[in-house]
């Protein structure tokens, strides 16, 4: 017998599903807004971000 699949949200999660939906939104880990920040830049912020990590940014504005 399987066990039946359990999905959990983290607030990290929640964040996330929040500042994807308004681009417009400050990053919260740098001082650019979502929409400036190019596929490397938004990884990097989103993983500084979930792993409470200090460091400094990489976009390129």
């Amino acid at each position: 017998m399987t066990s039946p699949l359990l999905l959990t949200t983290t607030s990290a999660d929640l964040r996330d599903l929040e500042q994807a939906s308004s681009p417009d939104a400050a990053c919260g880990v740098c001082p650019h807004v979502r929409a400036d920040h190019d596929a490397i830049a938004a990884r990097f912020c989103s993983a500084t971000g979930n792993g409470a990590i200090a460091r400094g940014c990489v976009c390129r504005s």
